[in-house]
């Protein structure tokens, strides 16, 4: 859980991530006039966090995470063109759900790719898992989970070892082949600007959820290991491209 406070006799901001923080925050300040702004929320109208997304209502608002895992995921089948069998391992933890997952099983269908799963516990049941994949997985995806924590380096590695192309709907590290996901700099000037505006005297439940936005990252030093040609069309989408 990260929160950060920042206090001063005219107003309180309370800077929250995931879902079930931002709402143990909304109750704390319940019958106060508090704001709380939060930040990287999932689905916070379905959850309850918010009353719409248009008018948050009460002392509520912030930016959700744009639903960026099937696209990703696409990307990934883009990348790969003749990927006809992608590993996809997960974890049910904060990040993820099973609709983000059967969102990825429909855009796998749609695309006529077979999804070979597995559930796994730690970065380290996940690499081990890598190491013995079938010869005929095409390709990774991974997706968010807390379950690998800062140790996303070692799936990438795990992953270059075998030759395999990864893509992630979350950021792992640099090593990885494609990222489709949020840019957390540009997500904290979304929330500076909507900071500002509570502190003008906008009232928080009048201003906007907004969307995060979501960008393409592609690895060209980690597709000349694997001995990937990505192709340029999709190379002038990329947001970032680490040579």
């Amino acid at each position: 859980m990260n929160i950060t406070l920042f206090d001063n006799s005219a107003i309180s901001f309370q800077y929250i991530y995931y879902n079930e923080t931002a709402m143990a925050a909304k109750n704390a300040v319940k019958e106060t006039d508090i704001p709380v702004l939060a930040i990287a929320c999932i689905r916070p109208v379905e959850t309850g966090l918010v009353k719409s997304l248009a008018h948050p209502g009460g002392n509520v608002t912030g930016i959700q995470i744009a639903d960026s895992l099937s696209k990703g995921f696409e990307w990934l089948v883009a990348i790969t063109p003749n990927a006809k069998k992608i590993y996809l391992p997960y974890n049910f933890d904060r990040m993820v759900s099973t609709s983000s997952l059967d969102q990825v099983k429909k855009t796998a269908s749609q695309l006529g790719v077979e999804l070979v799963l597995q559930k796994i516990n730690s970065v380290e049941e996940a690499v081990a898992a890598i190491e013995v994949l079938p010869e005929d997985i095409d390709a990774i995806y991974w997706l968010p989970s807390m379950a690998i924590g800062s140790n996303g380096i070692k799936l990438s590695n795990a992953a270059i070892k075998r030759g395999l192309p990864m893509g992630s709907g979350v950021i792992l590290d640099d090593s990885v082949l494609m990222t489709f996901t949020i840019d957390l700099f540009e997500m904290g000037k979304q929330a500076a600007r909507l900071a500002n505006q509570i502190h003008q005297g906008v009232n928080p439940g009048d201003l906007p959820v907004e969307t995060s936005e979501v960008y393409l990252t592609i690895n060209l030093k980690t597709a000349e290991k694997i001995g990937l040609k990505i192709p340029d069309d999709i190379l002038a989408q990329a947001k970032k491209i680490i040579r």
